[in-house]
């Protein structure tokens, strides 16, 4: 492992304390780290563990601190019925950090099984729900890979829920859904300034939303509710925005471009924040082009953002990265590979580079004025951003 400073001059560094270690020994359940935001000055994580959500914070990379975030479960759930709830999006504001949390709700199949079922089965599969009730299906640990599941139909009374429950509860399971629909999800959020507990402070309610887009900036934090839900045609965007202070009280903020524009991501940049959206004709399928709108970092003041050196109908897609917002970029019509990488620290003066190479193969991040560029191989480029 190296570090730089300014992407010049590399050294290696010790391997740092792991925050999360003795959970991981405890438990042999797999615990990614499902978020990781820094400023340059702090670096805070989140890892779930068991019925909650846990938040290390540091300044050094030697000395942490740990904070457990705990979801309240929903009263009155039916029998076979489980909330899961995990870290949705970490944001650093001015002084301190925010977790916004999802919650699902969905049936719980191993809850459900049979009992003789349940023990033997390494994986267990449930099908459509029918009048009598379900078909399950399951395999063992001693079955070999290419052997075909057991089956057997199991009925409603046996299973312990009704077919209305199982119907409005289970359908990620027999409607084709690799998701979980907006009307099983909740959204709430902690709060804390550092080196102080997490405070339960919420989000507002927009309905439909499937996941949420916050950032923080020198002013507070950023939010932007979002929906993707498949269909014909598919729900996507909500053109929603909020700021908050101190996360605690949200205000609606205008957002820009108007109709036929899906905004579709946030990105902190110096003194501001930038949006993206997809400009399209008259359907979600008939994209013209992207565009980005720069405003503070209130979320006030938006101006579009001008690219020099890109084609008209290019789409672009950014992500905040280090000291500033990289993205790529192609064009909408023909080959969608990503053509040109972009970066730039304040939004206004951008970096705009030809680069052919596939999106998944390159890292990129930005570091004072320049932005570095890594491929798969560990080959590392730096470019001065104007």
């Amino acid at each position: 492992m190296r570090s730089s400073a300014d992407g010049l001059t590399w050294s290696a560094i010790e391997t740092c304390p792991f925050p999360f270690a003795d959970v991981l020994v405890s438990d042999t359940s797999e615990h990614p780290i499902t978020d990781a935001e820094s400023d340059g000055q702090r670096l805070v994580l989140t890892m779930p563990h068991e019925d909650r959500v846990l938040v290390s914070t540091t300044s050094n990379l030697s000395d942490w601190e740990t904070f457990e975030v705990v979801p309240t479960e929903p009263d009155g759930l039916p029998h076979g019925v489980r909330a899961d709830t995990w870290a949705e999006q970490l944001a650093i504001g001015p002084h301190g950090w925010l977790l916004a949390t999802t919650t699902h709700l969905g049936v719980d199949l191993r809850v459900l099984a049979p009992a003789d079922i349940r023990e033997s089965a390494q994986d267990i599969r449930f099908g459509s729900p029918e009048s009598q009730g379900l078909t399950v299906e399951w395999k063992t640990e001693q079955q070999a890979p290419e052997e075909p599941y057991h089956s057997r139909l199991v009925t409603w009374e046996e299973l312990g829920i009704d077919e209305d429950t199982y119907s409005d509860y289970g359908i990620a399971q027999y409607a084709n859904k690799p998701y979980t629909p907006s009307w099983l999800m909740s959204f709430d959020s902690w709060s804390a300034g550092w080196s102080q507990e997490p405070v339960r402070v919420g989000l507002p309610e927009v309905g439909n939303a499937t996941s949420w887009l916050i950032v923080g900036t020198d002013a507070g934090y950023v939010g932007m509710p979002w929906i993707a839900e498949a269909g014909y045609p598919p729900a996507v965007g909500v053109n929603k925005m909020f700021f908050s202070s101190d996360g605690t009280t949200w205000d609606h903020i205008n957002t820009p471009g108007g109709a036929g524009v899906t905004l579709t991501h946030l990105a902190t940049v110096e003194n501001g924040i930038l949006v993206e959206g997809d400009v399209s004709e008259e359907t979600y399928y008939d994209p013209i082009r992207s565009q980005l709108w720069l405003a503070d970092a209130t979320g006030s003041d938006w101006r579009p953002v001008e690219f020099p050196g890109l084609p008209e109908r290019s789409w672009i897609q950014i992500y905040g990265s280090g000291h500033g917002v990289v993205g790529r970029s192609g064009l909408t019509e023909g080959d969608w590979r990503a053509q040109w990488i972009v970066g730039s620290t304040n939004g206004v003066d951008w970096l705009v580079m030809e680069h052919a190479a596939p999106m998944w193969d390159l890292r990129m991040t930005i570091i004072d004025d320049a932005m570095l560029v890594t491929d798969r191989e560990g080959n590392t480029e730096r470019f001065p951003i104007p």
